[in-house]
Formats: structure tokens, sequence, C-alpha cells
């Protein structure tokens, strides 16, 4: 007997039994609960109906009527679990058709009904149409679980939009988020109202110290390094004098020596990375790139130099490139330079080069490139070179590196007395510590003093003792000694001299002073000993006016004397003047007058909306629907729907530099959504073919772009659509655009977008090239929804691009 005929049976045994009297109805209801509780347990521990136990607890008269409840329950518990397992069975994508018995059967086409029901976003209840009740609540509880079919736009969990859209999203760091992204400034800066930009909050930034800026509440201070001190302008740092046991950055004071010494940082901290050999200098280091390599200015990191471009294997062998080297392959290798004779199976060793003809090799003068630090001199040998150090420097045994020789510590006589030694990189100084003394002055041939003859020189006194007293040179000194010899001498001289008032001494005469000369009024009167010169008078150059001696010509000061001779500054020079400009304008090639210099017209950026000059500066201005940002830069989009402009039953989209107003009233046979505002879903009449033939739903989704954006390599994913929940096959069609643009904006095009299809039921919609502004571009994507093969009914995405006329 099959299960549904063992049911039947049962049932008519129950009916005649319910008819006959019972001993009591508590006690009846006692035994259908027993007896009830048998046949579940017996479907779902064996999933069977047959009884082979003895029923423990029921009396004999009552076991027939046991046993018919025991299959009543049983049939009604193994029907609900073969309902379950249709119901999971619909839920996977499963074949009705293969199920194992028909109520399971039943419930999975009851089930998938009810999938496609919800998908759909049509309500769950049947009305007055009933499948069973078995059925029916399969329906009802699968349409209820079912997730709508509803696209979302939604940017993919693993897309990072500050990596899609480099330099795009904020002023100075883009942190992204779940998403989305957020904006963050650099140190000493604060994200603007725009959360996008960022200006100074910093006193540092604004001032720039020598060395250190310490901010303070109201403001900022400057400090200085070790071994340093604050000018008077509280801003510059000079280097403090170093006392016998202070030393400078980069040096280390010698217990023993009394010295500061050079601290080789290359010996003790290695501060270079891998790809960077450490060179030691006097106070400091540098870190160059390793032979190979070279710096990359844009990222300042050592790069790889393909050596291989220069050919330097020649035509018989392979150049295989290699990080910092390269090697040569296909031929032997030899230690000597190859000569012409056998070039034809060899490539040049390291250290050489092939020459121009390609017949032979010689060596590379790796002196040129200077390979070694600012203490060695380069030696270039064959196929190397060495690096020795060079005069006043001496190698160190234990650092490798060449160090300065103190000679002022080795030779206490390297000066003469009374000098200082001073010891210098490479070198020492002499500098004479103590003067001549009076009567005594230096020699700057031999450095020593030599004695001065006052008698020669004539800067004695003893003239003015009196007559008879005469000069006599000692060391560093004269002395006076009267002549004893009384002698009475008359005195005479030579033309042009006189005798001053001892009458024993001739003086010259200054004719130029006493008139006593004869030259012409157009000519210079020159004294001379003994006599006078008549000379052409001096004639000044341009910019020059001569003294009133008439023997030297003095600069002319062109600013003082010839007011407004400059358009804005007058800077005197010898013998000429210069004008110059103040900020904003630039001098004229008459070098005098001063013109604004036009600074919108340079091809420095130096607004992002539009640059406006005036007289010396410039200022910024944004196009309508921006405002200026507080950095004087920048153009922030004003948010026009945020005071509601549009009407009630109209949705606004705020767009750069603009808005939108869409009306969202939904079309003939279809009402709006209680819980999307842009969705519209379809109400049809009874027995209406044309409305149901029609989409299911439809949505409207708003984006807004700017002008050619920068997009990722791989496109810019801006819009995902799919189910999250268990639906019927999907697939995805995308119509060619629909551009409102003006004439010289190029519009959009089926190659601007593509769509990817991942899992079952889900596709992205990828930008592929930027969009030129201003246009509006209209896209229809077509979803439609199959089970297995049979077509189930479709829905339309609306999504309307907004690409505003700027890049910003």
């Amino acid at each position: 007997m099959t299960r549904i005929n063992t049911f039947i049976a049962c049932l008519v045994v129950l009916l005649y039994v319910a008819a006959c009297p019972v001993h009591g109805a508590v006690d009846m209801n006692l035994t259908f609960q027993t007896c009830c509780d048998m046949g579940l347990k017996s479907a779902m521990e064996q999933n069977s109906c047959i009884i082979t136990e003895p029923m423990s607890g029921i009396v004999l008269e009552e076991q027939t009527l046991c046993l018919s409840v025991i299959e009543l329950c049983c049939a009604r518990k193994i029907r609900e679990m073969d309902c379950e397992d249709g119901k999971d069975a619909a839920k996977t994508g499963g074949n009705c058709l293969e199920r194992n018995t028909t109520d399971e059967q039943h419930c999975c086409e009851s089930c998938k009904l009810g999938l496609i029901t919800g998908s759909m976003g049509v309500p769950c209840n049947l009305g007055e149409t009933t499948f069973g009740k078995l059925w029916d609540s399969a329906f009802y509880s699968c349409c209820t679980q079912s997730d709508p079919i509803t696209p979302e736009a939604q940017r993919p969990e693993d897309d990072n939009m500050c990596e899609m859209l480099q330099g795009e999203l904020c002023a100075h760091i883009c942190v992204p988020t779940p998403g989305s992204y957020k904006c963050e400034c650099q140190p000493g800066y604060t994200l603007m109202a725009d959360n996008r930009g960022c200006e100074i909050i910093s006193g540092c930034v604004k001032h720039s110290c020598s060395q250190v800026c310490e901010e303070e509440e109201r403001g900022f201070k400057c400090s200085c390094y070790e071994g340093y001190q604050l000018d008077s302008d509280n801003i510059t740092c000079t280097r403090i004098k170093p006392l016998d046991a202070t030393c400078g950055p980069g040096y280390r004071h010698h217990p023993i020596a009394k010295v500061c010494q050079d601290i080789d940082e290359c010996a003790e901290d290695t501060p270079c990375d891998s790809t960077q050999e450490c060179r030691n200098n006097p106070g400091g280091y540098d870190c160059v790139c390793k032979r190979g390599l070279k710096l990359d200015k844009r990222t300042l990191a050592c790069v790889d130099i393909d050596e291989c471009l220069g050919d330097p294997c020649g035509r018989y062998s392979t150049c295989v490139n290699t990080f910092g080297s390269y090697r040569c392959e296909g031929l032997e290798r030899s230690s000597a330079p190859p000569t012409s004779r056998d070039f034809t199976r060899r490539s040049c060793p390291t250290g050489y080069k092939t020459t121009n003809t390609q017949q032979g090799c010689e060596d590379i003068d790796e002196c040129i490139d200077d390979p070694c630090d600012s203490t060695q001199e380069c030696n270039n040998t064959p196929g190397s070179y060495s690096c020795g150090c060079k005069p006043g420097f001496q190698k160190d045994d234990f650092t490798g590196g060449c160090v300065d020789v103190n000679e002022c510590q080795l030779n206490p006589n390297a000066c003469r007395e009374g000098e200082r030694c001073d010891n210098s990189p490479g070198s020492y100084g002499c500098v004479r510590i103590a003067s001549c003394g009076t009567g005594y002055t230096l020699n700057q041939h031999t450095k020593r003093c030599e004695d001065d003859d006052e008698c020669a020189l004539g800067t004695d006194t003893c003239r003015f003792i009196g007559a008879g007293w005469e000069c006599k040179n000692v060391q560093g000194s004269f002395r006076c000694i009267k002549n004893t010899t009384r002698v009475t001498k008359t005195y005479t001289c030579p033309d042009g001299y006189a005798l001053d008032e001892s009458k024993t001494k001739c003086l010259d005469i200054n004719e130029c002073m006493t008139g006593q000369h004869n030259c012409r009024s157009n000519e210079l009167c020159i004294n001379t000993a003994g006599n006078f010169t008549c000379n052409t008078a001096i004639e000044c150059q341009k910019g020059f006016r001569l003294r009133e001696d008439g023997r030297r010509c003095n600069d002319i000061n062109e600013c003082s004397e010839n007011r407004g001779i400059c358009s804005h500054r007058c800077i005197n020079t010898w013998g000429s003047f210069i004008c110059g400009c103040d900020h904003g304008y630039t001098l004229q090639a008459d070098n005098r007058t001063c013109v604004d210099a036009n600074e919108c017209e340079g091809s420095r950026r130096l607004c992002m909306g539009n640059c406006v000059n005036k007289p010396g500066s410039y200022y910024c201005e944004c196009p309508s629907g921006y405002r200026l940002g507080a950095d004087r830069f920048s153009c922030i989009d004003i948010d026009e729907c945020a005071n509601y402009p549009c009407a009630e039953n109209e949705v606004c989209t705020n767009i750069r530099g603009s808005f939108r107003c869409t009306d969202m009233s939904c079309q003939s046979n279809y009402v709006k959504d209680q819980y999307k505002n842009n969705k519209c879903i379809r109400d049809c009449r009874v027995s209406d073919d044309a409305c149901t033939s029609k989409p299911v739903s439809y949505t409207v989704h708003f984006i807004s772009l700017v002008s050619n954006m920068t997009l990722p390599p791989n496109g810019f994913r801006f819009f995902k659509m799919g189910s999250t929940g268990s639906t019927p096959l999907a697939e995805f069609e995308l119509q060619p655009p629909e551009s409102d643009a003006p004439p010289t904006t190029e519009k959009a095009s089926p190659d601007h977008f593509r769509l990817e299809m991942y899992g079952q039921n889900s596709a992205t919609l990828i930008m592929r090239k930027p969009l030129e502004g201003p246009q509006d571009v209209h896209l229809t994507i077509k979803m439609s929804y199959f089970d297995q093969d049979k077509f189930l009914g479709y829905t339309i995405i609306n999504i309307e691009l907004f690409v505003s006329q700027f890049t910003y």
C-alpha cells in the first residue's frame, strides 16, 4: 500500500471510530496525544509509518484507535518533511521534476513561484487563488524570504576610491573607507568646510625658522640645534664658536688631542640603504647610488641603469641587464682585455669597453665619474681604479676612509715664532698672534719684524728741539744728538725750494698753492718736488662729476637728483642707476617704465576657476554654482538642493556648478514603490495582456560627474546591480547611451561604457573613457530573469549621468 492510500484508509477508520462511544473525553485526549507523539517519532527517526513495536501504555481495547492516530500524525510529518526538502531544492536552483515524492515536487514548484513573485517586488498575497494549505504555506514562506531584484548604486567593496581617482578627491591626503573616502591634511593645515581643501593654521608654515619651529598658543617660537644660537631676529641660527670640549654636528671631541675630529657616520651608523654607498665628508656624509644605479629625481630612489642600451657586449654576444649591472652571454669570458684577433669569440671584461671600430677593447677611465669621495684622489688603472688619500689626509686603518692630518699636532714647528698654527681639512695655516711693536714694521715676505729708520723717514723730532740737533737711528727708535761744532754755515736752496724757519733745511715750494705757476685756465696745476706741471683738465665719464679740486670725479646719484626718473624704485650704482618694479609689475624695454604683469597669462595655474588680472596682482573667481574657498584658490560646489528648489513630486540632484529637478511620477499602469521613491512597480488589471507585457518595474538613478575625470587603468566601476538572495538566472543588456550635449562637446558613445558580469545575478557598469562636459547622458539597462530556459519577465534600470562643464 502506498503512503497516500494508507493515509486515506486511516482517515476512514478514524471517522468510524469517532462515532462510537468513548470512556471519557479527558482519557481520549491523553491517548491521542501519546499516540500522535509516537507517530511523529517514527516519521523523524525511521521516515516510515509502519509500527512494529508494541504500544506500551495503551489498553488493549484502544490500540486499534491508537494505530490510526499514529498513521495520521506520521503521514502529516512526512509530508511536512518532504515539503521542506522541496523548498530547499527550489532555493538552491534544483529541478523540481526530479524530486523523490509528489509532495516534495509540489512544494518545490510552490516555493519557486514564491521566489519569483518576491523577486519581482510583487505582493505575496494570493488573494482568492489557493494551491492547498501545504503548498500555499510553501509559496508564502519562500515569497516573503526572497529579496527583490533591486539594482542599487553601490561600489564594490574591494574598490579603493582613492586609488581609482588619484589627485581628484582631496587637496592633500585621501584615506579610503568602506565604499567611500575621507580627506585629511598635512601637518600645519586644517580641513576646510568642503571636506576636501586644506588651509594653513600653523604659524610655523607661514614663518620659516632657520632650524626648529615650535608651535605656541598665540603663534610660534624658533629654536636652534645643539651648537647653534638664535640671532636677534629670533629666526636665524648661527653656529656657536666651539669650546675646548664642544664640537659642531658631525664632529666628536678627542679627549687626548683636545681637538674636534670628524665622525665617520658611514662606519658607525650605515645610514644609507642597500642601493646606496655612504661617502663620509667633514662634518657629514652623502648617500650616492651604487655603481650601475642612478638617482630617480621624482622618487629620490636609486633605480637600475640599463647598460645594455649602450651595447657594451658588442655584436658577437648578447647583453642581459641585471639590477645594478649586466652580463654578456654566448661567448667566453676572460680576465684580460681581448685583442682584435680574438674579439670575434670574446666580449670585453669588467673595466673595459669596445672601441669605436668594434674591433677591440679599451680601458674605461672610471675616474671621469669621480667615484671617490671628497677626501680622496682617483687613480685609473687598467680595468679598474683606486682611491688614494689627498695631500693633507691619511688612511684610517680602522674605517678604511681618509681622515685629516693634524699638521699642527704632528709638527710643533710648522709655524714661525709669534704665529699660531690653525689646522684645516687637508691643510693648515699660520696666523701671527703678536705685533711688532713701536719702531718696527712686519715684512710680509719674510714674516719678520724689521727696524724703522726714523731719521731717513723724517719721522724723528730732533728738528723741533732747535738748531744744532741731529738724528741718529737705533734699533726700534732714534736718538737726538747735539752738534757741538760751532761753525756758522749759510744755506742756499735750488730753484723750487726755500729755507725753513731754522734756515738749515730746504723745503719744497708748492707753486700750485702759492699761485707761482703759469698754468692756463683750462689746465690743472700739479705740484712736484722742486717744480710743477700743467695738465689738461680731467674729463669725467657719464654718471660722474668733477670735484672742486679738479683732480677726481665723484659718482652722480641720479636717484636723488632726478626724482621720478624711474616708475617705481630707483637704485643708484657706480656711474649709473637701475630701475626696479614693485611686485606684480615688469620693466619695459626703456628700463625705466613699469607696467602691470598679467599673471593670468603665464603657464602656471594660479586659480582653480577663473584668474582675473588687476594692477600689480590678480584674484580668483569661480563660475556660477561655485563659491571661492578660504584658500582663495579652490572653487567649492554650492549644494543648491540643500534649499529644496524643486517641486513636491520632483527629485533634486546636485551637480558640480548646478542642479537638476526630475519629475518622479510613475507612468501609466505603474505605482510608486512604498519603500523606494525612485522605483515604480507594474499595476495591471486582470486579463490586460498589453500591461503584463511591460517591465515588472523600473528604477531611476542619478549620478553627478566632473568633466574629463581621471579614470583608473581598468576603468571606473561606478554602478553595481544584482540581488543577494536566491533568485532565478538574470541577464543584463546595456542599451546605447543617449546624450544631450552642445555641438562642441564629444557625446557619449557605446565605447565609453561596458557591462561586466560576476556571479549568477550581478553585474557592474564600468566607464571606459572619460566623459567631456557639459552633457546629460541617459543609460538604460534591461535586466531579464529566467527559470532555467523559461522567460519570467524583466525590469528596466535608468541611469542619468550629469556631467558638469568643469573639471572640478
